[in-house]
């Protein structure tokens, strides 16, 4: 039975490598995701302080106790001159390739919205890279649209 969940301390591993997968699945499409070789003290100290932060969220999926896949978000304050001040972000989304395509990533973005609602956001923001032709396909699916392409200047 599946199980979407706020992520809690005893998850910090199995996120790191579900992060990790995420990371090494975007590698093969393109060349702008480097990680450091420290990346595994900093990853931690990051998703402890998500987990830890009322204003972020990580939503694990589990299956058979097994986390099967996860999704992280937060809710970001605009400016008082805007009409909608609260925005929800969702910034990963990650789920085994084994179980895809059964539905869970589709629970996992249902629950970040309740969430990401509950804290007063107006709407929710993703970047989905150009490449990711699945991943564009799945958030249209379940109706975000593209309002803004974005553009990247290297420096060095």
């Amino acid at each position: 039975m599946l199980v979407i969940q706020k992520a809690e301390y005893i998850d910090l591993d199995s996120l790191m490598e579900l992060w990790y997968q995420l990371i090494e699945y975007h590698k093969e499409k393109t060349n702008h995701i480097l990680i450091t070789a420290d990346w595994k003290d900093k990853k931690k100290e990051e998703l402890t302080w998500i987990v830890q932060n009322t204003q972020s969220m990580i939503l694990v999926a589990r299956l058979c106790d097994s986390t099967v896949g996860y999704i992280r978000g937060s809710i970001r304050r605009m400016p008082a001159l805007y009409d909608h001040v609260i925005e929800g972000h969702i910034e990963e989304i990650y789920v085994q390739e084994n179980f895809r395509r059964t539905g869970i990533g589709v629970q996992l973005a249902k629950a970040a919205r309740l969430f990401l609602a509950s804290k007063g956001a107006h709407y929710i923001d993703i970047h989905v890279d150009p490449d990711n032709e699945q991943g564009q396909k799945f958030w249209e699916t379940i109706g975000f649209e593209t309002i803004a392409i974005q553009k990247r200047l290297h420096l060095s």
